[in-house]
């Protein structure tokens, strides 16, 4: 870490499962960059999956809003910075997948997808899941079998 240089931005604040009106305000937080790394689980990399859909459209949130309420392809222009995802969690999967759960304020559930949002790269350190949780660690889908552990 001591030989990478300061990173140009770092958004933190979103929530576990990501609001579109969420995207919208964490992607102001987002400079001009190079790369994006998204550090966490899940929720963390669906979120920059959006945030750089977002970006890429200019920040025109109309073409988005189509995409994840009428299913409209996004535009195949899109320029999407690359993005590295380094999960801290198991069972999402998104640090290997074009998809992106983004949550609308009204409680439905949206997919942003496109080939331009697979992740460029990924990092798979298992010393990051054992920080978290046991429940998050193991991924949710084994909570049922949790309970004698």
């Amino acid at each position: 870490m001591d030989a990478l240089p300061e990173p140009a931005a770092v958004i933190s604040g979103g929530s576990e499962n990501p609001k579109i009106s969420e995207i919208l305000l964490l992607a102001e937080q987002l400079d001009e960059v190079d790369v994006v790394v998204a550090i966490g689980g899940g929720s963390v990399i669906d979120a920059a999956k959006g945030i750089l859909a977002y970006v890429a459209l200019g920040r025109d949130s109309a073409p988005l809003m189509r995409h994840l309420r009428d299913g409209e392809a996004l535009p195949a222009y899109l320029d999407v910075k690359p993005l590295i995802s380094v999960p801290t969690t198991s069972g999402s999967g998104s640090e290997v997948t074009r998809w992106g759960t983004i949550w609308g304020d009204d409680q439905i559930k949206y997919s942003v997808n496109d080939p331009a949002l697979y992740p460029s790269d990924s990092i798979l350190d298992p010393k990051l899941c054992v920080t978290m949780p046991k429940i998050l660690s193991i991924g949710s889908n084994w909570a049922p079998y949790l309970a004698n552990i």
